[in-house]
């Protein structure tokens, strides 16, 4: 089976892109993979100068066989990423997705691809993550399934991708079924439906978010590997949404790592308390800081002790 072909996202960020083009070409499956490379165009004048640099280091990287699609107008994220991982679905039956500020071990295009190929005519996985949560004891010879998909290096299917739905049609009726929301959210571990309700009423622009709902509504899984083999470098100034590593899960490392066996799909109950309880805690604490610096704001404009 021939390899999947890479889709890798670019913007106007030089040196995370050489980072995660670095990283990329460490693999040994890189010579024979063909890469399609997506570079926005500028939002502003201001940018111009910084999507040119970035263009620039893609067209030196040195990627055997490379397409690089440049838009004039910027697109935005998640346009770009809806068509772009639809049309590569269309014409490969699969894809693996990077986008510019992910570092990955020398063993990620082997899991994906491996992963890819296992599961390719199972109905029930819609997705393959290379990323996973910094928890400790989960097994090392296995993979793991979730019952939610995660962004940062991942890969997918056309008979999954068809699931999904660009509108989150689904909203209203997970807004109106309270236990929905909570199986949706995991458990009540993290606040997907908050960033549901954000994208909906057009205050985040997330495709994951939607591609999450679509995976959820159709029952699917994904699966990860046991130790993450990816490391978003992407936080801080210049990041697009999140400006800093507020959440541990954000700290995960790339490691070298390939599983023993993909076994069949089925959700492992230690694994997903693990990693429940891991979502808990980052998230209680996160909300638990956010509340207090709401409350003092107002004590502060109130002119409260």
């Amino acid at each position: 089976m021939p390899l999947a072909p890479l889709a890798l996202f670019v913007f106007n960020r030089p040196e995370h892109t050489k980072r995660t083009i670095d990283a990329l070409l460490a693999n040994p499956e890189i010579t024979e993979t063909p890469v399609f490379v997506f570079a926005d165009g500028p939002r502003t004048h201001g940018e111009t100068s910084l999507v040119a640099r970035t263009r620039a280091v893609v067209r030196e990287s040195g990627f055997r066989n490379l397409t690089v699609l440049e838009r004039d107008q910027n697109f935005g994220l998640a346009r770009s990423i809806i068509h772009g991982v639809g049309d590569l679905c269309e014409r490969f039956g699969r894809v693996i997705v990077l986008e510019d500020d992910l570092v990955v071990s020398h063993s990620f295009l082997r899991f994906m691809n491996a992963a890819l190929e296992r599961y390719a005519e199972d109905n029930r996985v819609y997705h393959v993550s290379g990323y996973m949560f910094p928890v400790d004891a989960l097994t090392n010879d296995e993979v793991v399934f979730l019952p939610f998909v995660n962004p940062w290096g991942w890969g997918t299917w056309k008979r999954a991708w068809g699931r999904f739905d660009p509108s989150a049609r689904a909203f209203g009726h997970l807004k109106a079924h309270r236990a929905l929301r909570r199986r949706f959210d995991f458990g009540g571990s993290f606040f997907f439906y908050r960033m549901l309700e954000a994208q909906q009423a057009g205050r985040v622009d997330s495709w994951f978010i939607r591609w999450n709902l679509s995976v959820f509504v159709s029952r699917g899984m994904a699966v990860y590997p046991a130790i993450s083999l990816v490391q978003n470098t992407g936080f801080g100034v210049g990041a697009t949404h999140t400006a800093a590593p507020d959440f541990r899960f954000m700290l995960a490392t790339a490691h070298e790592h390939f599983p023993k066996r993909f076994q069949e799909p089925a959700f492992d109950k230690s694994a997903l308390s693990r990693i429940r309880r891991f979502l808990w805690w980052d998230t209680s604490r996160t909300l638990t800081r956010v509340r207090r610096l709401a409350r003092a704001v107002v004590r502060f404009f109130r002119g409260a002790p």
